[in-house]
């Protein structure tokens, strides 16, 4: 209805639509009802008092789980009709479940709609009579760009050997792995608060051991998008607003990807994701300010006034502090305050309500020899691969000596 401003209006008058239907609404002879969305309300429609007078503001909410569950079941007929195909109550039931938990860029009853839309179109294609669940978990990960076997509930084999995937690719970290799995597995469970991301994490330790590797590894596994800040680049406080979007009054304010906020566009655009902070101390504070509510609430709300939903996402914060301290001699007595040297830093640079809102502090070890070992191998594995692709027809080896030397 927002439309009706300024239309057919010629030049500089303001006899426009809005106005011509202003006295016939006030009389009560013309019944009308508008739609339009709350945004284009109050940037327009708010703006003439006089017209808004008229109308009684009703505002149409998402509805629940359980009304969208009934109005699929009111739909269903319609759906089975069209497509000629038959949906149980229960697979109706799982679908609007599913998309509830893995779809957070769209609104019920909009996104279960599609999944059953869809489910009835690929069942039909396929010359099948009855829809299963198999169809409806494809259409649920299109959605949600994620791998099937991670959104199935009753199929965990995408988790059996998540940390087996990943030792595979980052050596000497086991520890480390296990401590982040072990998470995921508790919030894959349900076992974890609703507005809360899947986790929040700290990676401590000296440079160059795989705590960047990890999240790679981490998000090639899970096959979701793996999105990548370098807090280095937001030093300053003002910074901020590359993340969350400039404020009102200011350049750019609401103007495409960067008026939104790159941080909020990204996971916008990918809510099911793993979120890198490379080097997460360089940050400004009031940068770590934000990240507070995302830990905390699972959302952030950008510059636009626009939320996004954190609850998919998988947070990973890496960090040096105190690494230089543990590779310092250790000399008698003061062995024990070393070991910590890393937590000790930590605490020391983040604030308190930084600290409690961290799932864990996962620390990474110094390579051993053995390690490194693994890593010179798997470089050469790489490298051929690289070398067979270009089509040189040259292979590199190592002989015990040459791996020794690098080694040392």
């Amino acid at each position: 209805i927002h439309m009706i401003m300024g239309a057919g209006s010629a030049g500089s008058s303001n006899v426009d639509a809005a106005n011509m239907l202003k006295p016939l609404l006030g009389k009560g002879k013309l019944l009308c009802v508008g739609a339009t969305t709350p945004d284009e309300w109050s940037s327009n429609f708010e703006k003439d008092r006089a017209l808004m007078r008229r109308f009684q503001r009703l505002d149409i909410e998402e509805p629940s789980l359980a009304d969208t569950i009934k109005i699929c079941l009111g739909l269903q007929s319609h759906y089975e009709d069209f497509h000629g195909v038959k949906f149980t109550k229960e697979l109706i039931e799982k679908s609007v479940e599913l998309c509830d938990r893995y779809v957070k860029n769209k609104l019920f009853p909009d996104k279960a709609l599609d999944v059953i839309d869809a489910s009835g179109a690929v069942t039909k294609i396929a010359q099948n009579k009855e829809v299963n669940v198999e169809t409806i978990v494809k259409q649920v990960s299109k959605l949600a760009k994620m791998k099937e076997d991670i959104i199935d509930i009753t199929d965990t084999k995408g988790y059996k050997s998540l940390d087996v995937d990943i030792k595979k690719q980052v050596y000497g970290q086991d520890e480390a792995v296990d401590k982040l799995v072990e998470s995921i597995l508790v919030s894959k469970a349900g076992l974890r608060e609703p507005n809360k991301p899947i986790g929040s994490f700290l990676f401590v330790g000296p440079t160059g051991v795989g705590k960047t590797e990890t999240a790679k590894q981490l998000a090639n596994t899970m096959d979701v998008k793996l999105i990548r800040f370098d807090m280095s680049e937001y030093m300053e406080r003002h910074s901020v607003s590359k993340l969350i979007g400039a404020p009102p009054g200011y350049v750019g304010h609401a103007e495409g990807e960067l008026g939104q906020g790159l941080l909020l566009s990204e996971v916008d655009k990918n809510p099911n994701c793993v979120l890198l902070l490379d080097e997460v101390e360089k940050a400004a504070p009031e940068v770590l300010q934000v990240l507070l509510q995302v830990m905390d609430d699972g959302r952030l709300t950008g510059s636009t006034g626009k939320t996004v939903d954190f609850t998919n996402v998988i947070l990973l914060m890496t960090s040096n502090l105190g690494a230089a301290k543990l590779d310092t001699a250790k000399i008698g007595f003061g062995e024990q305050k070393h070991k910590d040297a890393d937590i000790q830093a930590v605490k020391q640079f983040f604030t308190p309500e930084f600290r409690n809102r961290i799932d864990s502090f996962i620390r990474f070890n110094s390579l051993g020899r053995k390690e490194i070992l693994s890593i010179i191998n798997r470089t050469i594995k790489d490298t051929n691969q690289l070398l067979k692709l270009n089509d040189r027809k040259i292979k590199i080896k190592l002989r015990k000596p040459a791996k020794d030397y690098l080694i040392e």
